[in-house]
Formats: C-alpha cells, sequence, structure tokens
C-alpha cells in the first residue's frame, strides 16, 4: 500500500488499550488536533527545509551537493560560536519546519503502532516507539530528493516499531543478537514438537543448532517469565516470593555513626605517634588502605631490620595505650571512650 493511501487511512479512534489507559486517549486527542499534510502542503514544506539547509550548509562550508537533511546542517550548526544572523534565522525556520512536519505526521505513527497493537507490547509503548522512528525520519529526511516525507517515515516507524516488538515486554532488555537466538532457539524447538511430538530434549536441540547444550540451558533460562517479588507465593497465601530472600545485612544509621566515631578516635589516638611510628602502625594493621603488611615488606621499604620494624611497632603501641587509658579516666572520657562492639 502506498504512503498516501497508509496516511488517509488512519482512523483515531478509543480501543481496548485507550479505554484502560488514560495517557493513550490524551495522545490521541492531542494528535487529532493536527490534521494530515496535504500533498501540496507537504512540498511548500519540503521547499522551505530545502532551502534552509542550503543556506546552513554554506555557513557551516558543507557542500551543498551532498545529500543535506537536518541532521547534517542544523543540529551541526546549532554547535557552531559564530554564526550570520541570516543563518540564525534559518535554524529557526528550519526548526520549525521540522516540528510541523512531526506533528502534522502523528496519524502516521498512531496507524504504524496498531498494526502490531495484537502483540504483548502494550500500545502506548508502540506508540512511543513509533514517535522515536517518526523524529528519526524527519532528522534523517532528504527535502530535495523530491520524495514524499509520509513514504520516507513510513519505513523509520515501521522499523522501529517492530524492533520494539521482538524485544519484547522484558523487564531486563537483552542484545539484538540474543533476542535473534532466542527466536531462531523457539523456531526450532517449535519444528521439533511437531517432528516428535513431545518436548525435545537440549541434547536433541544442541543437536540440530549446532550449539553446546549448556548454551541451550541459557537460552532456556532467559525465556523465562520474570516474576515479581511481589507476587504471591499460592494463590491463598499472603506470603510473596520477596519474603523468601534472605536481606541483606542493612548498616543502620546508628551503626555508620558508631563506626565513624570510632575510626575518628583512632586518628586521635595515633596522632601522639611520630611520623616513623604511625607510617608502621598504619601498614601493619592496614589502616586506610585494607591491606595489612608483613614486617619484611615493610623493613625491605624502610631500609631497617624486621626487628627495628618490631620494636617501633611495640612502643607505638604503647603510645596509644596510654593515650587511650589516660583520656578513659579523664572527667570526659566517657564521651570518647572506645567501644569494641562500634568498629565490628
Amino acid at each position: 500500500m502506498m504512503a498516501d493511501q497508509l496516511v488517509d487511512d488512519v482512523v483515531l479512534r478509543k480501543d481496548g488499550a485507550g479505554d484502560r489507559s488514560s495517557l493513550v486517549n490524551l495522545y490521541f486527542r492531542e494528535a487529532g488536533r493536527h490534521p494530515l499534510l496535504s500533498p501540496a502542503e507537504e512540498r511548500r514544506l519540503c521547499r522551505k527545509l530545502a532551502f534552509c539547509y542550503r543556506v546552513i550548509a554554506a555557513e557551516i562550508s558543507i557542500d551543498s551537493a551532498e545529500d543535506l537533511s537536518f541532521k547534517k546542517t542544523v543540529a551541526v550548526a546549532q554547535l557552531s560560536q559564530r554564526l550570520t544572523s541570516r543563518s540564525r534565522r534559518a535554524i529557526c525556520l528550519a526548526n520549525a519546519c521540522r516540528t510541523r512536519l512531526i506533528e502534522r505526521n502523528l496519524r502516521l505513527a498512531v496507524h504504524g503502532a496498531k498494526r502490531f497493537s495484537k502483540s504483548d507490547v502494550p500500545l502506548s509503548d508502540l506508540i512511543q516507539e513509533a514517535n522515536i522512528g517518526l523524529i528519526k525520519a524527519a532528522d534523517r529526511f532528504v527535502p530535495a530528493k523530491g520524495f514524499r516525507f509520509s513514504t520516507y517515515a513510513h519505513w523509520w516507524i515501521n522499523q522501529e516499531v517492530h524492533s520494539c516488538v521482538q524485544r519484547g515486554i522484558r523487564t531486563v532488555h537483552l542484545p539484538e543478537n540474543i533476542g535473534d537466538e532466542l527466536r531462531n532457539h523457539r523456531k526450532i524447538v517449535a519444528q521439533l514438537y511437531q517432528t516428535k511430538g513431545r518436548e525435545p530434549t537440549q541434547t536433541e536441540v544442541a543437536e540440530v543448532t549446532g550449539t553446546n547444550i549448556s548454551r541451550i540451558g541459557e537460552l532456556r533460562a532467559l525465556m523465562a517469565n520474570n516474576v515479581s517479588t511481589n507476587a504471591a507465593l499460592m494463590d491463598d497465601s499472603s506470603a510473596t516470593f520477596g519474603d523468601t530472600l534472605e536481606a541483606s545485612e542493612v548498616l543502620t544509621p546508628e551503626y555508620q555513626l558508631l563506626t565513624l566515631d570510632f575510626r575518628q578516635s583512632v586518628r586521635n589516638l595515633l596522632g601522639s605517634l611520630s611520623l616513623r611510628e604511625k607510617e608502621v602502625v598504619y601498614r601493619r594493621y592496614g589502616i586506610e588502605t585494607q591491606k595489612e603488611e608483613t614486617l619484611q615488606l615493610i623493613s625491605e621499604s624502610l631500609g631497617i631490620s624486621r626487628e627495628r620494624v618490631r620494636q617501633i611497632e611495640k612502643n607505638a603501641l604503647k603510645k596509644i595505650a596510654a593515650v587511650y587509658r589516660q583520656s578513659a579516666s579523664s572527667p570526659d572520657g566517657s564521651s570518647s571512650r572506645l567501644s569494641e562492639e562500634s568498629y565490628h
């Protein structure tokens, strides 16, 4: 069917999906406010676009012999810092013409989406994808070639909607190549089912496809439907799948505050050490780095013996213990008392 007939045959009306979705109804009303372009109006609009593209192309040094489109001219010119007033007016006019071209063909997008309304994808999603295809068509359309925009946009709309239907309504998006592999797998499984009269095994499917059994298992896992964690375990039960999931350890605000207070207290205690003592303690116990180092590694980097490193560590720990006892016995020491439980 020619694009002219496709546009003329579009009828905006409520259907089952429209009754359930106020957003779809609202979109239908908005799209209905924009009448379709007549052939004469479309030609006049395309001539304006072609003229604007030539003006902008001359400004940004693009060969006018090339196929000039909105994407190649206006989108590039808008990034330029030096434009003449004539080019700015051309950009504004091109944007206005592009917007009008999209709005006046919204019915074509609706028609393309409703052709796939029997799929599992909601109509609102199909319309959204059709609009994306319409916008892509407006950005890539070359008016100087003399083709009807509706003819050009029809292909882009079908392409986007068809890709949406192939992706399906999965919560987790799958790449296109994985989707093609899944469709081929379903096709082979259906053929084997008709031939053998039963569900084929993974080994039988692997022999036909030439893939290993583990890959067949992965594809079957991907074919499984997603289940909500709020779904009931049984029809007559209030328990959900989420109730059976083990909760990960959650750090409460109180725990985080205690941990921060303890770490600050440790830093205060280490402030009484010399630079070398502090370095040895930090590296021996993995403070800040979370990686403990051996006496041998520290001695080699500092150029001293292992025994000397051990002595420095021992003296540093004595200093820390003395400062801790002093702070604990002070009148305000209760607020800075270290708690082993708060650290762990």
